[in-house]
């Protein structure tokens, strides 16, 4: 049960946009990870937090930035509705996979230049459209 509510805690953060809930809450959630035997999680969260932690003094004005949540993507002013920033590109790949902007251009690798200079704009251009 305590994994489960650090695990809404950590959610929570993320989705209000709440820096030290959301690295105190990964720093929680870290042993279970070792217990659940996710490696390559385990090995790489402590060096996250560690990186995280130290931004205050490394890069305050980056420090500032994720305190004033802009570590998070937000699209709307509606509470409780942010996403994560890989979960923000996941939405963009989706949006632009849909409409055959990813469709065998990876092998090409023209194509996929063009398509990496261009897909800001179309999924600019898409979700104006929607």
């Amino acid at each position: 049960m305590r994994m489960v509510l650090l695990i809404y805690a950590f959610i929570r953060a993320t989705r209000d946009g709440l820096w030290e809930l959301h690295l105190s809450s990964l720093d929680a959630l870290c042993k279970y990870l070792f217990a659940y035997d996710k490696q390559k999680y385990a090995r790489l969260v402590p060096l996250c937090l560690a990186e995280m932690t130290a931004l205050q003094s490394t890069d305050p004005d980056i420090h500032q930035e994720f305190i004033d949540i802009n570590f998070v993507v937000n699209k709307n002013q509606i509470p409780f509705c942010a996403i994560g920033v890989n979960h923000a590109l996941e939405h963009t790949n989706r949006i632009m996979k849909v409409i055959g902007g990813l469709v065998g251009i990876t092998q090409n690798a023209s194509a996929r230049e063009r398509f990496l200079l261009t897909a800001p704009e179309l999924s600019r251009l898409a979700s104006a459209a929607a």
